[in-house]
C-alpha cells in the first residue's frame, strides 16, 4: 500500500495518473488503432471540471496535476484520435482545463481545418448567445463562455485561411435550401421565449437580447443575405424594374421572398431595416406578423408557390450557388483546396481521417498580360490519397427532392472524386445536434459489440446501422440519405385500416391544425405535435378498444355455449 500511494502521490493524484497512462497507452498504440478513440471520454472525465481562478485550480492541487499531464502526454497521442471528440473538447473550452484543451484543438484545426470548422462555428453561437444574455444570475456561465470567445478567437484565425476552401459558401448555399416559411418558424421559435412571459405587450420595451439577434442574426439572415448589396431601402423601386415573370425566373425562392418582404420591413422600420431604440413587444409581433402574411398567399392558408416550391426542383431554383459549382471550380482564380465530402466526426471514421493530411505547396501561375511566370504559396493543400481516403466534392445534382414533413427537407445528390454519387438530406430549420450525438452513440455501441466476443458470434455490431449526421448551424443540418426507407407516417398510412387512418387524420386536423382556435396552438413557440405520433397514438386506442370488443365477444360466446349446453345437453 506505500508503494502504491507513493505511485500516485508522485504523479500528482489518481487523475493524473489516470491521465497520464490512458495517453500514454494510447501513443503506444499508434495511428493505426481505432480502439483509442473511445478511451478519449475517460481521459475528460479525469480532468476536474474547474471554475477558472477556483481554489482547486492552484500549483499543487489535483486538477492542476492532472490538467499538467494532460498537456505533457497528448502530443504523442495521434491526433485523429481527438477529431470524433471536438464538440466535447470545444464544450469544456470556457472552463480552467480549457487552457490545456485548447492545446490539442489548436492542432486539429492546423490539420483538419474542414473538420474542425462546422464545429467551432456552433460552439460560437452558443457561447455569444449566453455572453449576450442580461440575466444577473448567469453571471458565472457569461464569464464562462467570455472565456471561451476569447481561446477560441486562436482556432478562428486558424480557420481563416485558405485551408478552408469553399467551405463556408457551402454552408450558406445549404442554408439557401431551407424555404422562408421554415426559416421564420425557427426563428421564432428562438425569440418567442424571449417575449412570451411580458405582461404587457403594447408597453413593454422588447428585450436587449432579442433587439441584438434581429441586427446581427435574424435581419442578415432573413433579408440582407439574399438582396443585393444597398438595395434594401431600394427593394420597392426596384422590383417594379422587371416584370413578374421575369424576376421569379431570375431570382430564387429566398431571394424572390427577400424582395417582397423588404417592402413590409422598409415600411415599418425605414430604410436600414433596423429596430428603433425603444420599440415595443407588440411592434415587434406586428412586424414578424408582415413578414409571414408575406410569405402566404392570399388565402393566408399555404405559402405563396414561388417561395414553397414541392416535388422535384432545379437546384438553382433554390441556390445559384449549388447549381454553378462545378463552372465556378474550372474557372480561372478559383479556389485550388477541394470540399471535402461532409462526415460526422465519429469513430466509425477516424481511419479515413487519418489519412487526410495537408502540406505546403507551390504553384506556378502565368500572367496572362505580362507573358512571365511567378512562384506563389498558396498555403495548404488535402492531398487526396487513394480511393480509402478523403473524398472531395466534384459538383451537385441538378435536382433535388423535397419531401413533404413538416421542415420540407430536401434531398441532395453530390458526385464526389472517387466517381460515386452520394445522397443527403438537408433539413434546415431544426437544431441536428442531438441526431448527431445518438448516431456517435450508437457507433460507441457498435464498436464495444464487435470487441465482445459474443456479441461479435452473434453479429449484433452489424445490426446497429448507423448514417452520418453533420449540424452546420443551430438551424441547419446534413443527414445521410438511407436508401430503402420510408417516413412513420406512410408506414402508418400503407399498413394500418383505412377507417383508421381516416379517423386518425380527422383527429389529428381538428386538433392540430394551426389555426389560434386550435386546442394545441402555441403562439410563440409554433410547436405543433407531429402527424404521426397523434396517429399512432390514435390507433393504438382503437386497438384496445378492438381488443376489448373481442374479448367481450369470446367472453359472450362461451356463455351463449354454456347455455345451450344447458338447454341442449350431450
Amino acid at each position: 500500500p506505500s508503494k502504491a500511494s507513493n505511485v500516485v502521490n508522485s504523479a500528482g493524484g489518481f487523475a493524473a495518473l489516470a491521465v497520464q497512462n490512458l495517453l500514454g497507452a494510447m501513443a503506444a498504440a499508434g495511428a493505426s488503432s481505432n480502439e483509442a478513440c473511445i478511451h478519449i471520454p475517460t481521459v475528460l472525465a479525469a480532468l476536474p471540471e474547474l471554475q477558472p481562478g477556483g481554489p482547486a485550480s492552484g500549483a499543487g492541487s489535483s486538477g492542476a496535476a492532472a490538467c499538467a499531464a494532460f498537456a505533457a502526454a497528448w502530443v504523442g497521442v495521434p491526433l485523429h484520435v481527438f477529431l470524433p471528440w471536438t464538440s466535447q473538447l470545444l464544450a469544456r473550452l470556457g472552463d480552467a482545463e480549457g487552457r490545456v484543451l485548447q492545446q490539442p484543438l489548436e492542432a486539429l484545426a492546423s490539420r483538419f481545418p474542414q473538420r474542425v470548422y462546422l464545429p467551432v462555428t456552433m460552439s460560437q453561437h452558443h457561447w455569444k448567445r449566453h455572453t449576450s444574455s442580461t440575466t444577473t444570475s448567469r453571471h458565472q456561465q457569461q464569464q464562462s463562455s467570455a472565456t471561451a470567445i476569447t481561446r477560441a478567437q486562436q482556432l478562428s484565425s486558424l480557420l481563416s485561411g485558405p485551408n478552408l476552401g469553399l467551405l463556408p459558401e457551402f454552408v450558406a448555399a445549404l442554408d439557401d435550401l431551407t424555404y422562408p416559411v421554415q426559416r421564420l418558424n425557427a426563428w421564432k421559435a428562438v425569440w418567442g421565449p424571449l417575449v412570451s412571459n411580458a405582461p404587457d405587450k403594447e408597453r413593454a420595451e422588447l428585450p436587449a437580447e432579442l433587439a441584438l439577434m434581429w441586427r446581427e442574426d435574424m435581419h442578415p439572415d432573413i433579408l440582407a443575405r439574399h438582396l443585393p448589396a444597398g438595395t434594401m431601402g431600394t427593394a420597392t423601386a426596384g422590383v417594379r424594374t422587371i416584370s413578374s415573370r421575369a424576376r421569379r425566373a431570375a431570382q430564387t425562392a429566398c431571394e424572390a421572398f427577400a424582395a417582397a418582404a423588404a417592402k413590409a420591413v422598409v415600411s415599418k422600420l425605414g430604410p436600414d431595416g433596423q429596430l428603433p431604440p425603444r420599440m415595443t413587444v407588440q411592434g415587434f409581433l406586428e412586424l414578424w406578423g408582415s413578414l409571414h402574411a408575406a410569405a402566404m398567399a392570399d388565402g393566408k392558408q399555404h405559402p405563396k408557390p414561388e417561395y414553397h416550391p414541392q416535388g422535384v426542383v432545379a437546384v438553382e431554383r433554390l441556390s445559384r450557388w449549388l447549381g454553378r459549382y462545378a463552372e465556378q471550380q474550372g474557372s480561372p482564380g478559383s479556389s485550388r483546396v477541394p470540399l471535402l465530402l461532409p462526415k460526422m466526426l465519429s469513430m466509425s471514421n477516424a481511419a479515413a481521417f487519418a489519412l487526410e493530411y495537408n502540406y505546403a505547396h507551390t504553384t506556378t501561375v502565368t500572367s496572362s498580360t505580362a507573358g512571365n511566370s511567378s512562384s506563389i504559396r498558396t498555403g495548404s493543400y488535402f492531398l487526396l490519397a487513394d480511393s480509402s481516403g478523403p473524398v472531395a466534392i466534384h459538383d451537385f445534382g441538378k435536382f433535388v427532392t423535397t419531401f413533404g414533413s413538416k421542415q420540407m427537407p430536401k434531398k441532395l445528390v453530390v458526385h464526389g472524386s472517387d466517381f460515386r454519387e452520394h445522397t443527403f438530406v438537408v433539413k434546415g430549420g431544426e437544431d441536428v445536434r442531438i441526431d448527431e450525438r445518438i448516431e456517435q452513440l450508437f457507433v460507441v455501441m457498435a464498436g464495444l459489440a464487435q470487441q465482445h466476443p459474443g456479441c461479435a458470434a452473434r453479429q449484433l455490431h452489424a445490426a446497429l446501422l448507423t448514417y452520418d449526421v453533420v449540424p452546420a448551424s443551430p438551424r441547419l443540418g446534413l443527414l445521410g440519405f438511407v436508401e430503402g426507407t420510408a417516413p412513420m407516417l406512410s408506414l402508418i398510412e400503407r399498413t394500418a385500416p383505412k377507417d383508421s387512418v381516416h379517423a386518425a387524420d380527422m383527429v389529428y386536423a381538428q386538433a392540430f391544425m394551426p389555426t389560434k382556435a386550435a386546442p394545441g396552438y402555441t403562439p410563440y413557440t409554433n410547436a405543433w405535435a407531429r402527424k404521426d405520433d397523434v396517429m399512432l397514438e390514435v390507433l393504438h386506442k382503437a386497438q384496445v378498444r378492438t381488443q376489448q370488443l373481442k374479448h367481450a365477444l369470446n367472453a359472450s360466446t362461451v356463455l351463449s355455449a354454456c347455455a345451450a349446453c344447458v338447454v341442449h345437453p350431450f
